[in-house]
């Protein structure tokens, strides 16, 4: 040891004496505090600290020891590796012995909460042991029992109470004196009449709530002997324990009879009622029970909730014919059971003969005769026995329900129509088939109209049958009575037979009457058989009568007749290939009467009527090659002589000449002739001379008199063109004949030509001078938009020429301020006016002409144009790039700018015109801002694309600056869009420009939403600043959606929903689903909106982002609710949603897959339950349908559960009970027992109980007979069926052969005392 380590020993003990000393003196908290500060330094400050503590507690409380006890036990290993640990321990085991021995005294004086407290702090250390455990738990049982005694049942912590005593005797009940203790415990509060709460705690001590000595206490509770029982524990008592009280072995019917009463007096528990009668395998009690509750139905029956749990088990419990008769007891009683009566009524009759189906339903009648189940059962009855010809057997039951089933009227009729169709005698027949049209009478019921027109044929056969005997009048009379039922085979027949009749006929006048009589006698009616055979051949014998007798007539009358005919078939409304074929023979007519009026006019003299008359003709015929009546047409208007009318009809007569056929070469010759005089007349010669020559190549004389004329006309001409040329001499010439004259100088040489010939040369000098003059007059007449033309027209490189330039932009100037600007020209006054002022070099040569007299100085600094001192050689003296002075340095630009000014004001008015100005301006300001590398001419879009070397070179500029990847590229193609230069780039940035600007509008709007397509917006996703933004407009509109009511939401909806499928941006997307969702779930909880309507919008916004969870979580619920929703409205929501999910998220769509197809079991299984207890479905049925689901389900937990049920019953009804249908339900029942999933099993257990609930029932013979084991009895067919339907549920419940044979010999008794 080192001299330090020596030091701080003799100082630690000298601490340790110090605390020691300190401790005699009284002084303990100094001592703690030394000890505390050593407790790693001194081997004993541990175990000293623990003594100190422990001898504090000697005299402390239940709360203060066990405060010291904790500190004690938290000591253990603050000493670090240098304590006395077996010192330390030594007073631990002193501390631990004394609190036991403390709380055995608080356990002997019943301070349970004391003694609990002190063992706690124990045994929540490794100090605990055995006996302090179970001493705890005692007194844990002992502190709950004290407070079971004192806490009534309506205290809200009398539940939790027994919750705690129940966890507490799991794990204590095996301690010594517990079980004794509580059931001392419930013995005292039997003695102080409180049952429940003895019969309670007792439950959990014998670990079965329905034990005898519990359901013991429990009858003292229903008796009333409780002291504190309430309505509302009553009614708890009886629906925990009633049934097993009524239902104990042991004890009498009438006892159970009387605690069944009570507790039906005292509770009202239907529930109680169904449960007893349920589970009841007494079937002399369940009888008296039954027979109780009908016999006193004032006392239950009056409740309506059980008379409907009543009635629904009786319906379920019974087989038909014992329920009929206790529903029929039921009825007596005054209660209405129709239901149920008439449902097993129904299911009855199914296994009848039809005799003994008509006495039951008049039975049921008798009962309930308004009931639409029985009055369908006997109209089915009546059907039947009609179907088998037993006709007067049909008659009295339909008769029997007539007055309250409307379809009985149709049987009725239908078997007094076949007793009538049987009949022999015409009249008879006819009376019976009467008859059944009065039992029929205007019934509208299903089935009426085929019945009524069953009858109908079969009065119509009757009538054909007078017919055939001659008997006219009665046939027409049926005839009649059926056309007015609009019964159509009548009117054929009657238009048959008066046909028939018409051509008997030899005169035809008498026989058209006949036709008209007979058509005006089915048109008589409202049905209509204009369509059928038998009518158009009435008709087209009328019209062929018509025709034979019209011919006799004149034109005019004849013509007339036929018209009103035409007028009257179209009329009718036959097929247009009839219509059609009968209006063109009676049109050819008519045209053939029309040509005779027409030729007689002509002949007459009379022209201007014939020319009518043949014009009617020939749009008449409608023929697209000329026909006579066009010819005979223009030859009136030539013979009268009317030359300008003629004239009119010029391109017709040239159409004729040309197209007529050669048949009509006379006409076309004398046509030719008189047309050529018409021309000679008009002054036409060599139009006249044309037509002789093509037409009538053989005529001389008039060929001469054409010649002659042209000479004539030469000199007249020649006169003409020396005045024109005086009046320019002497500048009184207008501009307009100056321009005239300039336009027809070559026509004019031509004319004279027979006279003078003029050179070529010559007419060009000519023309040279008359356009500078027409431009001159233009001018000084104000005409300046022709002005313009010409100028334009004469100066075609005026863009090179600055003089001209200068010289046309003055005169566009005054075409705006002189209001001669319009439609054709503005949009090249325009441009040219703009390249003019910007072009800055036009106005230095305009100062270079000009000779000053001042001291002014122009500048071109900051002048409308691209160019650079740098680029002019020689500039004025006074135009300079200096600073602009007032009064001494003029601004160009200030020039420039009142010029457009001045020209911008005066087409201010016109907003076609101003945008156009402003669209060519812009562009230009554009090209100069861009500062091309290459310099271009600067000028207009519009003259830019009409002259393809300035094009070429403004589109050679460009691709050399793109070429450059400066940075400037969507400006430059933006400017080239302006200018329409050619390139897939440029086209491409002008189209998706276009379009930002129509989606723009589009948006403004809330229109045109078809324009926002991905492709379009694709066009405008290739420039990255017109995307960004298109995106960033959109976005804030998306932000900015608003909606106060539905068509506010369902206008930004349908317009927005397509803008963001077509931009797929997931921010815009998002922000527009998060808009969506807020109102659609608004409304969905207000009520305000459907489900099936709220899925449309939430599965579109799922379509636009997959990713937003809100929105998929919203689907999802929406789509459960739906997918239990039995309307169409759901169903369609739920297949749209589907399909949609199913392509874009696969692991959703089969989530949702799953859910729907659940869903549909649970609707399926649901609508098998209703049809089942509505008597709609046979059990049959339901067990072949749900084995149908079954088969694709079978691990579904509701379909194995429901068909375990179904088989359960099936086996009962059909195996056991041999009600119809028993193969087929074998049949699926074998099939269940050899596929039986994993989830089907665990329900076996389920047939083991119906297979011991029978076998238990019946006597040790049957038994042994069933078993093969009686070799003196055999089965009969109901013994058969029992021990079949036993077989499948032996094999259903995994019943094993040896336990039925325990069973049978009663060794399953003695292995019951065995066990015990």
């Amino acid at each position: 040891m080192g001299l330090v380590s020596y030091l701080k020993d003799l100082y630690y003990n000298s601490r340790v004496n110090k605390a020691s000393k300190l401790l005699s003196e009284g002084r303990s908290s100094e001592a703690e505090k030394i000890l505390i500060s050593i407790l790693d330094k001194h081997p004993m400050a541990v175990a000293n600290l623990a003594e100190f503590y422990y001898t504090l507690s000697k005299s402390a409380d239940v709360v203060k020891v066990v405060s010291l006890f904790e500190k004690v036990i938290s000591l253990e290993g603050k000493g670090g590796q240098i304590y006395d640990a077996k010192a330390y321990k030594r007073v631990l085991t002193k501390f631990v012995n004394d609190i036991l021995s403390k709380s055995k005294e608080f356990f002997k004086s019943s301070s349970f909460s004391e003694c609990s407290a002190l063992l706690s702090s124990i045994n929540k250390t490794k100090c605990k042991s055995e006996q302090s455990v179970n001493l705890c738990y005692q007194s844990d049982i002992n502190i709950l029992l004290q407070k079971i005694a004192k806490t009534k049942l309506q205290d809200k912590n009398f539940t939790p109470t027994i919750q705690q005593l129940e966890s507490l005797w799991k794990c204590g009940k095996n301690i010594p004196h517990v079980k004794e203790t509580i059931l001392d415990f419930c013995d005292k509060q039997c003695s102080a009449k409180r049952y429940y709460v003895a019969a309670i705690v007792l439950g959990v001590v014998l670990g079965n709530k329905h034990h005898e000595d519990c359901l013991q206490k429990i009858a003292n509770v229903i008796s009333g002997d409780d002291v504190e029982i309430d309505t509302k524990a009553i009614k708890d008592v009886v629906a925990n324990y009633g049934k097993k009280l009524v239902l104990r072995k042991g004890i009498q019917v009438s006892e159970s009879l009387t605690l069944f009463e009570k507790c039906w007096q005292r509770s009202s528990d239907c529930g109680f009622v169904i449960d007893v009668l349920g589970e009841c395998n007494n079937a002399e009690l369940k009888s008296a029970i039954v027979a109780r509750i009908i016999d006193n139905h004032q006392t239950y029956l009056v409740n309506s909730g059980l008379f409907n749990c009543f009635t629904k088990w009786i319906s379920e419990s019974y087989e038909v014919k014992e329920s009929i008769e206790i529903y029929e007891k039921i009825h007596c009683a005054g209660y209405n059971v129709e239901d149920y009566y008439v449902g097993k009524v129904h299911i009855l009759i199914g296994s009848l003969s039809y005799e003994l189906k008509v006495l039951t339903l008049n039975k049921a009648r008798t009962i309930y005769p308004k009931s639409k189940v029985i009055l369908a059962d006997t109209l089915d009855c009546a059907k039947w026995y009609e179907c088998q010809g037993e006709n007067n057997t049909a008659i009295q039951i339909a008769d029997s329900i007539i007055s309250d089933c409307k379809e009985a009227k149709i049987v009725k009729a239908k078997a007094l129509c076949n007793l009538g169709n049987k009949e022999s005698n015409i009249d008879k027949r006819r009376q019976y088939i009467e008859q059944s049209f009065s039992a029929l009478d205007n019934s509208n019921a299903e089935g009426s109209d085929v019945v009524r027109q069953y009858i109908q044929q079969s009065y119509l056969n009757v009538a054909e049958q007078y017919y055939s005997d001659g008997d006219l009048d009665s046939c027409y009379c049926i005839l009649h009575l059926l056309s007015k039922q609009n019964y159509d085979k009548a009117l054929i027949s009657i238009a048959s037979h008066r046909l028939s009749e018409a051509n008997n006929c030899q005169n035809v006048t008498e026989k058209l009457q006949k036709v008209n009589d007979a058509v005006d006698e089915i048109n008589g009616y409202k049905t209509s058989i204009v369509t059928t055979s038998e009518y158009c051949s009435l008709w087209s014998e009328k019209i062929n009568t018509s025709i034979e007798i019209y011919r006799n007539l004149d034109n005019h009358s004849a013509i007339a007749e036929y018209e009103k005919l035409i007028t009257d078939i179209k009329a009718v409304g036959f097929d247009n290939v009839y219509t059609t074929s009968k209006c063109t023979l009676l049109l050819n007519h008519i045209i053939e009467r029309k040509y005779i009026i027409a030729r007689e006019l002509e002949k007459s003299n009379n022209l201007n009527d014939a020319a009518a008359a043949y014009k009617e003709i020939n749009a008449l015929e409608k023929k697209r090659v000329p026909t006579l009546s066009a010819l005979r047409f223009i030859l009136c208007k030539l013979k009268l002589g009317n030359t300008a009318d003629v004239l009119q009809h010029k391109d017709k007569i040239y159409s004729l000449l040309k197209n007529a056929a050669q048949a009509f070469k006379a006409e076309k010759d004398d046509i030719a002739y008189r047309f050529s005089l018409a021309l000679l007349k008009a002054g036409e010669d060599q139009e006249a001379l044309s037509v002789l020559i093509e037409y009538l190549p053989g005529e001389v004389q008039l060929k001469k008199a054409c010649e002659q004329g042209a000479m004539i006309k030469a000199q007249a001409k020649l006169e003409d063109f020396n005045q024109k040329l005086e009046a320019v001499k002497n500048k009184t010439l207008s501009a307009n004949d100056a321009v005239y004259f300039i336009n027809h100088m070559l026509e004019y040489a031509e004319i004279i030509k027979p006279i003078l010939d003029l050179p070529r040369a010559k007419l060009s000098k000519y023309r040279a001078k008359l356009k500078n003059y027409a431009i001159f007059k233009l001018f000084d007449e104000g005409k300046f938009d022709v002005a313009f033309d010409k100028m334009i027209k004469e100066h075609s490189d005026y863009l090179e020429d600055l003089t001209a330039l200068r010289n046309i932009a003055l005169i566009c100037l005054n075409i705006v301020e002189s209001k001669q600007l319009k439609k054709s020209n503005y949009q090249e006054v325009i441009s040219v006016w703009l390249t003019a002022i910007y072009q800055e070099k036009l106005f230095v040569k305009s100062l270079d002409y000009t000779s000053w007299d001042n001291q002014y100085k122009f500048t071109l600094q900051n002048a409308y144009g691209h160019f650079e001192e740098y680029e002019y050689d020689d500039l004025p003296d006074n135009v300079n790039f200096d600073e602009p002075e007032e009064n001494s340095i003029i601004s160009i630009r200030e020039v420039q700018r009142a010029l457009l000014d001045r020209f911008e004001a005066a087409i201010t008015d016109n907003q076609t015109y101003h945008e156009f100005y402003t669209a060519q301006k812009d562009a230009m300001d554009a090209l100069i801002a861009l500062n091309l590398d290459e310099k271009c001419t600067l000028v207009a879009p519009f003259l830019a694309n009409k002259d393809e070397n300035i094009f070429d070179e403004i589109s050679t500029a460009f691709n050399s600056e793109l070429d450059g990847h400066y940075g400037n590229w969507e400006d430059v193609l933006s400017v080239g869009a302006l200018y329409q230069l050619s390139g897939s780039v440029y086209s491409n940035y002008s189209a998706a420009k276009d379009l930002f600007m129509s989606l723009k509008d589009a948006i403004a709007s809330k229109n045109n939403v078809r324009l926002f397509t991905p492709s379009n917006v694709d066009k405008i996703k290739e420039f990255n600043n017109m995307y960004s933004s298109f995106t960033s407009l959109v976005g804030s509109k998306v932000a900015a959606l608003k909606s106060d009511d539905r068509t506010t939401f369902k206008s930004n909806f349908d317009f927005y929903i397509n803008v963001c499928a077509s931009i797929k941006d997931s921010a815009i997307s998002f922000t527009f689903s998060n808009y969506v969702m807020h109102y659609i779930v608004g409304e969905v909880n207000n009520g305000k909106m459907k489900n099936a309507e709220a899925a449309k919008f939430i599965l579109s916004v799922f379509m636009l982002d997959t990713s937003n969870a809100r929105v998929k979580d919203n689907l999802t619920t929406l789509f459960e609710m739906l997918s239990r929703d039995k309307s169409a409205d759901a169903s369609a929501a739920v297949n749209t949603i589907l399909s949609k999910v199913q392509t874009v998220d696969a692991a959703f769509y089969r989530r949702l897959k799953s859910e729907y197809e659940e869903a549909q079991i649970d609707k399926e299984l649901n609508d098998i339950v209703d049809k089942v207890n509505s008597h709609s479905m046979s059990e049959a049925q339901a067990l072949s349908k749900v084995f149908a689901l079954y088969q694709n389900n079978s691990n579904s937990e509701r379909v194995c559960g429901n068909l375990a049920q179904l088989c359960d019953m099936c086996i009962m009804k059909y195996i056991i009970q041999q009600e119809y249908g028993g193969s087929s339900v074998a049949g699926i029942l074998d099939r269940v027992y050899n596929n039986m999933s994993s989830e089907f099993q665990k329900h076996r257990k389920k047939f083991a109980e119906s297979y011991k609930a029978i076998w238990g029932q019946l006597p040790s013979d049957a038994k042994l007979t069933i078993q093969g084991f009686n070799p003196n009895a055999t089965l009969n067919d109901s013994g058969r069926a029992l021990k079949r339907g036993l077989d499948y549920y032996k094999q259903f419940g995994g019943v094993t052969e040896s336990s039925s044979l325990s069973d049978l010999f009663g060794l399953g008794g003695l292995g019951g005392r065995r066990r015990f």
